[in-house]
Formats: structure tokens, C-alpha cells, sequence
């Protein structure tokens, strides 16, 4: 209200503030917390928010479904009460003071204890929170698993090689360099010095093998490698294996080929032996024939000696 000098209402002052604008970014805002909340209970991976004290809060559909939690069970609980492996939390744990986890591989357990391979995301959101997606790569570990599986039985050599040289070799493969631990390999490259018979062969093999790692290609070669005192000839074949469109190591593939070499040397003496003994035989054949024709003519000369005698006896 608006007042004279002596007091008396003399009218009113005020004021209109627009709203609209105001009003349609709350309806801006509104939509778009349905669209993220639409968005992550339709997510295909399990989502669910970790408060500052670890606890699991609002969980997605799938979330929950996956591990048979209710929302007011998975409230109680830390994501780290999910995983199997307590060795394996203690890494996540330290791994999310450094700021989050990436693409981090667990197993975790269900209600019921059942084990799900995941592949887990953490990323802050401040002030202690942080938001977890975790990717159920169930199929992944068992394709991985059937890998194993051929890697472990195969009665090839094998060995994955990868930026860091060999991690994996097979009792084949240990067979085949002549080792009682595949560790004891862990480390070496397929062109090392110590498997190669010298360093002119080794820097060879290295640059192959850079080759595949630009084109992208299988390559197979024969190859002679050696361990100690020990030669290893071989069809060598590598197949590099990629992930997620980038080359994450190379499977070595090595055919032994001692026994075919030795098939090869032993055939090869088998003939020289064969030779030899042609030529042997032919040599007696020779001396014989030599001992018929000397015969012979000595047998000429015994009848021509006889007819002079008869003719002498004939003439006396």
C-alpha cells in the first residue's frame, strides 16, 4: 500500500513476475528425469546407485531381477557383499578410491548363490556418490571357458602371445620346448633369442610377426626353433585374435615336425642303404660276369689245347 505524509492509503504498488519460463524448464527438467528413469529400467544392463556409505540404492528392473534382491534387501547391502571372491573386492575397492572401475571382471553372487560373470563400471557422481553398470558376460566367459578347454587338450602346441610375451601354454606346448612349467616361458616372445638357433633367425621372425600385427592376417610358416642343445623344426601358424575391433594378443600354433623330419632322415638312409647295396650287387654281378668270361676262355683255351694234342697224337 502506498501512504501519504499524514498516514492515509493514498493506493497500491505491485508487482507481476512471468512464470512461463520458469514453469517450462520444470516441465523440461521433469521430462527428461522420466526419460533417464524410462531409460535405465529398460537398460540392458543392471544399474544401480552406490551411496557415500557403499550401500546399493535405486536399482533398476534388471537389477534386481538378476539377483533375486527386493529394493529394501539390496538397500542393506555393499556392492562388494555381491562378489564371490574377497580377493576380488579388495581389488575393486582399491581400485574405486582411485577414482572408479572400468570394465573390471568379477563373478558375482546371486540371492540363491548362484555365480555371474560380470564385467563391472563404476563412475563417481559426486559428493560420494557414484552409479554401477554391470554387464552380465556370462556368454563371453563361457566361449572363454571352451577356449580353455581346447587350449588345455589340444595335442597341438599352443600358447597365447601378448604384448607382454607368452601367458598361456598348453602341456603341448611345454612338451614341445621341453619344459616342466609354462611359466617358465612366461615373458618370451615367439622370436626370442633363447628359442631361436641364432639372432639373425630371431630378428627374421620378429619382423613377421610385425607384419601380422599391421595387416591383421594369419600368418604360417615353417619355421626351426630351438631350446637348449635341442632343435624344433615346426609349421608354425599365428592367428591374431581381436576385441572389441582392436588385436588383444595372437594364439601360437606350433605342428611338431621332429618325427617327420626324422620319418624323412630315416627314408633318406633307407635309400642310400638301398643304393648302396645296388651298387654292391651290381659290382658282384660285374665280378661275376668277369669270373664267367675268364672262365670261359680259359675253358677256349683247355679245347684248343686238346685239339693240338689230338691232332698230335694223330700225326705221331
Amino acid at each position: 500500500p502506498l501512504k501519504d505524509s499524514e498516514g492515509n492509503s493514498g493506493g497500491l504498488l505491485g508487482q507481476i513476475e512471468d512464470l512461463s519460463e520458469l514453469r517450462a524448464m520444470q516441465a523440461q527438467v521433469e521430462q527428461k528425469q522420466q526419460q533417464l528413469e524410462l531409460f535405465l529400467q529398460h537398460s540392458p544392463l543392471a544399474i544401480v546407485q552406490m551411496d557415500e556409505q557403499e550401500h546399493l540404492r535405486q536399482a533398476n528392473n534388471l537389477m534386481l531381477k538378476r539377483f533375486g534382491y527386493s529394493e529394501a534387501e539390496l538397500n542393506k547391502l555393499s556392492l562388494y557383499q555381491l562378489f564371490s571372491e574377497p580377493g576380488q573386492a579388495a581389488r575393486a575397492a582399491k581400485q574405486l578410491q582411485k577414482g572408479g572401475l572400468d570394465s573390471f571382471h568379477a563373478s558375482l553372487k546371486d540371492k540363491q548363490g548362484k555365480l555371474h560373470p560380470s564385467e563391472i563400471f563404476v563412475q563417481s557422481l559426486g559428493q560420494g556418490q557414484h552409479l554401477c553398470w554391470i554387464a552380465d558376460v556370462s556368454e563371453k566367459a563361457f566361449q572363454q571357458d571352451k577356449f580353455d578347454n581346447l587350449l588345455e587338450h589340444s595335442s597341438l602346441a599352443m600358447a597365447v602371445l601378448t604384448d607382454n610375451g607368452f601367458t598361456r601354454l598348453n602341456p603341448a606346448a611345454c612338451a614341445y620346448f621341453g619344459i616342466q612349467d609354462e611359466q617358465q616361458l612366461f615373458g618370451f616372445y615367439p622370436y626370442s633369442e633363447g628359442l631361436n638357433a641364432d639372432a639373425e633367425a630371431a630378428a627374421k621372425l620378429k619382423q613377421r610377426l610385425g607384419q601380422l600385427k599391421q595387416d591383421g592376417k594369419a600368418l604360417s610358416l615353417v619355421w626351426q626353433h630351438q631350446h637348449g642343445d635341442e632343435v624344433l623344426p615346426c609349421q608354425a601358424t599365428y592367428v591374431p585374435m581381436f576385441k572389441g575391433g582392436v588385436l588383444d594378443s595372437v594364439l601360437c600354433i606350433w605342428m611338431d615336425m621332429r618325427a617327420i623330419h626324422q620319418a624323412a632322415a630315416e627314408r633318406l638312409e633307407a635309400i642310400n642303404l638301398r643304393q648302396a647295396a645296388e651298387r654292391q650287387m651290381a659290382e658282384q654281378q660285374q665280378l661275376l660276369q668277369n669270373s664267367q668270361d675268364q672262365l670261359a676262355s680259359k675253358a677256349k683255351s683247355l679245347v684248343d689245347t686238346q685239339s693240338k694234342l689230338q691232332s698230335a697224337e694223330q700225326n705221331l
